[in-house]
């Protein structure tokens, strides 16, 4: 079997899809990485490639491009440009829609669960979710009251269903075993953390989410301490938590990584394992 591997920077993926693009219509378009028209993203993976272009924005949706309704922290777009990452259901961008749909999107998610986002910031993840996946339960916390407010009048903004609640992602007020779906921008240690509160607190994090959730759950956790979030699933949560794949993803010059995680049916394993002790 012959195994060919290469490997692609951002800039080579980028020189390659506009060149292609270009010469395919004859090039009535030009690449322009300063005044372009049209904005390509595009997430590459050992698995998959997936691609996304804007769509023509109505005259609101530009509006809001040249407005101030951005939210300070999202990236800046070019206020004349077609912008992916807008939503006309989202208020106030937190966390780009084009990751936040990404993220819902591995978690599988399947209609009647509950989901839940137990540090949900301005509430972008929650609402891609309920905008794609409608008949389902969401529920958000954070013990941010300023964020929850901006998450309240965003979720107002887009009639979605989605409950809202001030809450420590440590010691949550739900019960053993009632979430389906976890889906989590988990602090990292950049913006609103240090390397020591994620040292300190992912164990903490793994254990609640661990009490509150079904068996089969998925975690889909978005980090950029990819090898403190690994250590503590392979030493201290090998049994409760198992990695099912990774996802690397830039968020801006950062090198991040969505995780997508799996708690497995312990009744099964532990039958499992008796019948191979008795075999």
């Amino acid at each position: 079997m012959l195994v060919l591997t290469s490997t692609f920077d951002g800039q080579d993926v980028a020189k390659s899809i506009s060149h292609g693009i270009a010469e395919s219509l004859k090039w009535k378009w030009q690449p322009d990485v300063k005044n372009y028209q049209v904005e390509i993203y595009i997430n590459m993976s050992d698995e998959f490639i997936v691609v996304g272009f804007p769509i023509p924005k109505s005259e609101k949706d530009q509006e809001r491009a040249e407005g101030n309704e951005l939210d300070e922290s999202s990236p800046k777009e070019s206020s004349d440009m077609n912008v992916l990452s807008l939503r006309h259901y989202i208020k106030v961008n937190g966390m780009r829609s084009s990751l936040a749909w990404t993220m819902a999107h591995v978690a599988e998610i399947k209609e009647g669960q509950v989901i839940l986002d137990p540090m949900c910031g301005k509430g972008t993840l929650l609402l891609e979710s309920c905008y794609h996946w409608r008949n389902n339960v969401f529920i958000g916390f954070d013990d941010n009251s300023d964020k929850l407010q901006v998450a309240r009048e965003t979720i107002e903004y887009s009639k979605l269903c989605i409950q809202l609640h001030r809450g420590d992602a440590r010691r949550l007020p739900l019960m053993e075993k009632s979430v389906d779906r976890i889906i989590c921008d988990i602090p990292f240690g950049q913006k609103y953390s240090n390397y020591e509160f994620c040292k300190e607190n992912y164990p903490k994090f793994l254990e609640e989410f661990f009490r509150i959730t079904k068996d089969e759950c998925k975690l889909v956790l978005l980090t950029a301490q990819q090898r403190l979030l690994e250590w503590n699933l392979e030493r201290k949560f090998q049994n409760k938590w198992k990695l099912e794949r990774k996802l690397n993803v830039r968020l801006g010059k950062t090198e991040a990584t969505i995780f997508v995680i799996v708690k497995p049916n312990l009744e099964d394993q532990n039958a499992t394992n008796k019948r191979a002790k008795i075999g």
